[in-house]
């Protein structure tokens, strides 16, 4: 860990029309293959509710899937996007919007993480326990963070929402899908969450596994927090060093709608 230490110590776009016209695409995406309301649209098949751990079925090996839970701190979203637009990395952001709404930059932040070509997912407006909430209070901080959204960002969020704690049951995920939300994991555990963690061990995280190079699967989910400063420090070392192993780094969405492609055009070749 040391060369990966002081290479952390030596560390220090797309055009805003194309990256809202291709998120207000986006943002109309609701869909469920067993309601009639969540109805998939092209190019997507319908899909399980199971929660997505990582993305399956993409045409190539090397696809990674970068997603970042923010919205406490709200400057602290507007320093993560800035920072992986100068890295060129799109993400897909799950957003916390109590903070966010209460916030004067609030919208400002969100239309900046759209003009950036970033995801925004559903991370609920006040980060609860969700088991802990009874029906009716649960929905609200589903529906009501996917409202606040809609109107920071001029059309909505992806389909995808992340539990605060990733704390859910069977309750919660019944509750998500009703409302067309999709529940998102993680591939690898990044560990930015711990006390105290240092940028060099978020990396190691990332890199490494008991001390061998991490083989990341095609459609890893790499899970970040935009209000730890030490990602600032492991980011650039991270994506420089995936791009050196040959890795591409897409949203989430980006990466689901790539791999419903690739069954399609697979299917097509063996009719």
């Amino acid at each position: 860990m040391r060369a990966l230490a002081a290479a952390l110590a030596g560390l220090a776009v797309m055009s805003s029309a194309a990256a809202i016209g291709r998120e207000k695409a986006i943002h109309a995406f609701r869909w469920r293959d067993d309601a009639g309301a969540c109805q998939a649209p092209a190019p997507f098949r319908p899909w399980s509710w199971d929660r997505i751990q990582r993305v399956a079925g993409l045409p190539d090996d090397k696809t990674v899937v970068f997603t970042v839970d923010g919205g406490l701190v709200p400057e602290a979203l507007s320093e993560a996007s800035a920072q992986l637009r100068a890295l060129d990395v799109r993400a897909t952001f799950f957003l916390m919007t109590g903070p966010l709404a209460k916030s004067p930059r609030g919208q400002q932040i969100v239309a900046q993480l759209v003009a950036d070509g970033h995801e925004l997912g559903n991370h609920t407006v006040n980060h609860p326990h969700l088991t802990r909430l009874p029906d009716e209070r649960l929905r609200a901080e589903l529906a009501d963070a996917e409202r606040w959204i809609a109107e920071a960002a001029g059309g909505g969020a992806t389909p995808l929402f992340r539990e605060p704690f990733l704390d859910r049951d069977a309750r919660t995920d019944r509750i998500a899908a009703e409302l067309c939300l999709k529940p998102v994991g993680f591939t690898v555990y990044t560990r930015d969450d711990r006390p105290g963690v240092t940028a060099s061990e978020i990396a190691g995280a990332v890199l490494r596994d008991r001390k061998r190079p991490r083989e990341l699967a095609s459609g890893a989910i790499l899970m970040f927090h935009a209000s730890q400063p030490e990602n600032r420090r492991a980011w650039p070392y991270i994506v420089a060093e995936l791009r050196r192993r040959g890795h591409r780094f897409v949203p989430l969405g980006e990466a689901l709608r790539s791999a419903a492609a690739g069954e399609a055009q697979a299917g097509a070749s063996e009719e």
